[in-house]
């Protein structure tokens, strides 16, 4: 929570608008490909934002999306992680680029203010 506040001070010093997005503390490896797969879908959004921005990525979000995503790419899912969360997490940077398929209303973020 610490970091939210900082975000809100360092923003009213420097007269800007804070934008900030909170990740699950210590995810399992299909939460951390949702949470890549949520933030590369929703980039433009967050920065085109013209107000204030506070957002919390739930760990229910973050599993359906991720599952949403490796089902859509056609890969099995491992409860392991290992190379496969290593392959899939370069696959979903290489095609955030290029890849901006609309996202599903259940994989928006939750706004925390």
């Amino acid at each position: 929570m610490e970091e939210r506040t900082a975000v809100r001070i360092v923003a009213d010093q420097l007269s800007s608008t804070p934008k900030s997005v909170m990740f699950i503390s210590s995810p399992t490896p299909t939460q951390l490909i949702g949470q890549l797969h949520m933030l590369t879908n929703h980039m433009a959004f967050v920065c085109d934002h013209a107000s204030n921005l506070d957002l919390e990525i739930s760990p229910d979000q973050a599993e359906e999306c991720a599952h949403a995503y490796l089902k859509r790419h056609k890969v099995a899912t491992s409860s392991c992680g290992g190379p496969l969360v290593e392959e899939m997490a370069r696959m979903l940077m290489e095609q955030a680029a290029i890849d901006h398929d609309p996202v599903d209303a259940e994989e928006d973020f939750v706004g925390a203010i």
